[in-house]
């Protein structure tokens, strides 16, 4: 079963050590914290490390503060889960990238989903008529 969104803590700080592939001993030796306090904190254990620690581990992760701190701030690979899987093949796909940033104009334009899917419609059209002239 999923996880629902926000994300703790504990799963945020999880899914960004097993990201860059480190074992909880790595990112203590990076972060100089104790591995049974990596644990704890990723177990939920420890609910509201300092900012310290959180600094810490951003340095050792490589990731922004605002990681930790925003609960909008969420890694694709898990919104991804909560997609349709033809959904999740599309998004995953880095050459889709420019038709995601498209549909998001479309957000921005405030154009309904059935102007956008007219408008792919003609274009459709237009390209076989292309075609057929060229034949």
């Amino acid at each position: 079963m999923k996880k629902k969104l926000p994300l703790s803590f504990a799963e945020k700080l999880r899914i960004a050590r097993e990201h860059r592939e480190m074992s909880k001993n790595e990112l203590a030796k990076q972060s100089g914290l104790s591995q049974p306090y990596i644990t704890a904190l990723e177990n939920g254990d420890r609910k509201e490390p300092s900012f310290v620690v959180v600094e810490k581990l951003c340095k050792a992760l490589n990731a922004p503060l605002k990681y930790f701190a925003d609960d909008d701030q969420v890694p694709l690979n898990v919104l991804v889960e909560y997609l349709p899987p033809d959904l999740q093949e599309f998004v995953r796909n880095q050459e889709n990238i420019p038709l995601i940033e498209i549909a998001k104009d479309c957000v921005e334009l405030d154009l309904s989903p059935e102007a956008l899917r007219l408008y792919v419609q003609a274009l459709a059209k237009a390209r076989d008529l292309s075609n057929n002239v060229t034949k």
